[in-house]
């Protein structure tokens, strides 16, 4: 996704990650916490604000991430962003850091997973907090033409197991 950023020519795109010594993309990556750098982020700042599968592996509360980050975004801009979530399961998570990875595995599918988000109870949680309904469907963002032509298949534009989440701030 840098890469394609990148290709924008957008001067102020600008790459954050917690250990941003894992890539080389060509350019500098900012170290950033999602669990501690938030009050760094200027209000009504950005004009898109992208994360993809990252509020899983949050050792903090993921609401208030998902707040504070569309407190970032100015009027009229968005939050993308896309987590893995269980079809026709419910939200759990367990913050303890004792958990070993093999627990965390069992629990969450991979073994540095704090949570599962699941679609049977996704309006109750990261729903509830961005005014996503269970009724999501990618076709109220995008034309039926532009998401055939970006390939993005049927089952994906509604809530599913691979679904994107456009959150525009008002």
């Amino acid at each position: 996704m840098s890469k394609f950023f990148q290709s924008l020519s957008l001067s102020a795109y600008e790459p954050c990650d917690l250990d941003p010594e894992r890539y080389d993309i060509g350019m500098p990556i900012r170290k950033f916490d999602l669990c501690s750098d938030l009050g760094s982020l200027k209000e009504s700042h950005y004009d898109l604000i992208v994360h993809n599968h990252v509020l899983e592996h949050l050792p903090c509360n993921y609401a208030v991430v998902l707040q504070k980050l569309q407190q970032a975004v100015k009027p009229g801009g968005y939050q993308l962003f896309s987590i893995p979530m269980q079809v026709g399961g419910y939200y759990r998570e367990d913050l303890d850091r004792k958990l070993s990875s093999k627990e965390r595995a069992e629990k969450f599918k991979q073994f540095d997973h704090f949570r599962m988000f699941g679609s049977l109870d996704f309006d109750r949680t990261v729903g509830m907090v961005l005014g996503i309904d269970k009724d999501y469907d990618l076709r109220d963002y995008f034309s039926e033409n532009d998401l055939l032509a970006a390939n993005i298949p049927k089952r994906w534009w509604r809530l599913c197991g691979a679904s994107v989440f456009p959150v525009k701030r008002i």
